[in-house]
Parts: C-alpha cells; sequence; structure tokens
C-alpha cells in the first residue's frame, strides 16, 4: 500500500480561501462605491421647497422609447454589484435561492436609500423606475456570475 501524500489535496488551502474572500469582498465594496459615487455626485445636498411634488413623480414608473436609456445606464451600473456580491455569497457558501434573495434586496435598499437621498440634491431626481431598474441589474449581475460558472463548469467537463 503507497503512502499517501498529504500535500495534495483537492481541499482549497486557508491562505486560498482567505485570498478569495477578501478579493470577492473588496470587489463588492468597489462596486458599491460605484454606485454611490456615479448616483450621489456632487453630494450637494439641500431641502427643496418642492419636495411634494416631487414625491409625486417618484411614485410614478415611466417606461417608455425615451427612458431605454436611463433605463439602461441603472441596469449597467447595478450590475458589477450584482455580479461581485453574488460571487461573495458564493464563496460564503450561501444557498443559491438565498443568494437570489440577497442580491435583490440589497440591490433594492441600497437603490431605495440613494433615491430617497436624490430628493434632497439640486439637479437630482428620483424615480421608482430607477428603483425596479437598478434592482434588475443586481438580479442580471447574479444570473451572469451563474451563466459564466455554468459554461466554465460545462468547458471542463467537455476537456
Amino acid at each position: 500500500m503507497a503512502p499517501i501524500d498529504t500535500h495534495e489535496t483537492d481541499r482549497p488551502t486557508v491562505l486560498h480561501v482567505n485570498r478569495s474572500r477578501v478579493a470577492w469582498s473588496t470587489a463588492t465594496l468597489l462596486a458599491l462605491l460605484a454606485v454611490l459615487a456615479c448616483t450621489l455626485f456632487p453630494f450637494r445636498f439641500c431641502l427643496r421647497h418642492h419636495a411634494v411634488r416631487s414625491i409625486r413623480d417618484v411614485l410614478l414608473i415611466r417606461i417608455g422609447p425615451d427612458e431605454v436609456p436611463d433605463i439602461a445606464e441603472n441596469v449597467l451600473l447595478f450590475l458589477p454589484f450584482g455580479i461581485t456580491l453574488a460571487g461573495y455569497l458564493e464563496h460564503k457558501r450561501v444557498r443559491a435561492d438565498a443568494a437570489v434573495l440577497v442580491v435583490l434586496f440589497l440591490s433594492f435598499s441600497i437603490s431605495y436609500v440613494v433615491e430617497v437621498l436624490q430628493l434632497f440634491m439640486p439637479g437630482r431626481f428620483s424615480s421608482l423606475t430607477d428603483v425596479v431598474s437598478n434592482t434588475s441589474g443586481g438580479g442580471l449581475g447574479l444570473l451572469v456570475l451563474r451563466a459564466f460558472r455554468a459554461a466554465t463548469v460545462a468547458k471542463d467537463h467537455d476537456a
């Protein structure tokens, strides 16, 4: 009987696991900071005298040809956040169905907070359409990561 080589194992080393966790955490944080910088810049808050009108406008969901560029920008803005958060949750071995809920909930929550803050920023306009498209971007990011993982596994399986 040959001795077992304890140096070669299929399990990742502790150092690899910690580096991977730090990488996913850092990427998620950077994606979140990018979202905040893109949506709240230039950070000049003031109370609007017409906030009531703005709140009424916020509650409307606008969908139409004129809104397509704005919706696409919002989806793309949250796409990296969805990818990195899904990767982090995957690394933490969070169940797939729970990861979907976490990504959608955090994408929605962050978008909602940003839209509320934009009520108090001159030149910025809040919209429920933005919240929906941002949340969709986070969810799409999760799907992109899953599709990439599935393609990678299929490629490795075929090889």
